[in-house]
C-alpha cells in the first residue's frame, strides 16, 4: 500500500522490471500474430503470473 499526502502536486511512480512474458503476455516472438497495426501484446489469463489491484483511498476528517 503507497500512502502520503493527497493532491495533484503528489504523486507516486511506481516501475517494474517486469517484462510481458513475465506477466504472461504474448507478442510475435513467442508466436502470436501481428496485424496491420503492429504486434498485438494479448494475455491469456490462464497465463497470467502477476495480477495488480489499483485503487485510491482518500478519506477528508473534519
Amino acid at each position: 500500500m503507497l500512502t502520503g499526502a493527497t493532491g495533484a502536486a503528489n504523486s507516486y511512480v511506481v516501475s517494474s522490471t517486469l517484462s510481458d512474458s513475465d506477466l504472461g503476455f504474448h507478442d510475435t516472438s513467442n508466436g502470436n500474430p501481428a496485424d496491420n497495426s503492429g504486434t498485438k501484446s494479448l494475455q491469456n489469463p490462464a497465463d497470467a503470473s502477476f495480477h495488480l489491484q489499483w485503487g485510491i483511498h482518500h478519506t477528508i476528517e473534519q
